[in-house]
């Protein structure tokens, strides 16, 4: 019996592994999946993007206004003593403002000195001229817009911001007779701006003025 006994117990070893092997089976079997799938979630999680900043522009709508009413068109001109009026090629609309400003010098042969694009200093003999614009001296720098035989001349000087009471052809002359002649020419420079709001556009047509005159 002894004999026997020894013998089984090496016998039944193999079958006591067993069930530990089982156990340790079904654990990874359990935990297994969880681990891969906590991997894979993390492998696919991609970083989050940063936003980029937002724009200067966004954040500042005055410099944005400001862009957008810069000078839409420059040109220059020029205008010598012996022309009454030019055309200057440069359509405007109501509303619009217009800078013309001036350089130069006119003489001309009966005065004592040269006049620039202000003009010269009104005296007795001018009121014996009929000049475009009376209200001004001899060889001053003048503007119209619009139809020559309809358009109110207007006084330019050597600067004026204009805001155009109505739309048409811009015009610029000297203030002369039309046998009356200046030697020596006005350079001309004009910058169109952006139209103002529409109710600024309205008063100027009903009115009929130029406002906004510096010189």
């Amino acid at each position: 019996m002894l004999t026997l006994r020894g013998m089984a117990a090496p016998l039944n070893r193999p079958s006591m592994k067993k069930p530990s092997l089982l156990v340790g089976l079904i654990f990874l079997a359990t935990v297994l999946p969880s681990v891969l799938q906590a991997q894979l979630v993390r492998e696919n999680t991609a970083p989050p993007q940063q936003q980029p900043p937002a724009k200067q522009e966004s954040q500042n709508p005055a410099s944005k206004q400001t862009q957008q009413g810069k000078k839409r068109l420059s040109q220059e001109v020029q205008l010598t003593g012996d022309e009454s009026w030019i055309d200057t090629g440069i359509d405007v609309q109501a509303g619009e403002h217009v800078l013309i400003t001036a350089s130069g010098k006119l003489r001309y042969a009966d005065a004592k000195d040269d006049n620039g694009p202000e003009g010269l200093a009104r005296g007795f003999k001018d009121l014996l001229r009929v000049l475009p614009f009376n209200g001004t001296g001899r060889g001053a720098l003048i503007g119209r817009i619009g139809d020559q035989d309809t358009a109110q001349p207007f006084v330019i000087g050597a600067r004026r911001d204009v805001l155009a009471p109505i739309s048409g052809h811009l015009a610029v002359g000297i203030n002369q007779a039309n046998d009356d002649a200046g030697d020596g020419t006005y350079a001309v420079r004009i910058v169109k701006n952006s139209p103002p709001h529409r109710r600024q556009a309205r008063q100027s047509r009903r009115y009929g003025q130029f406002p906004h005159t510096r010189f």
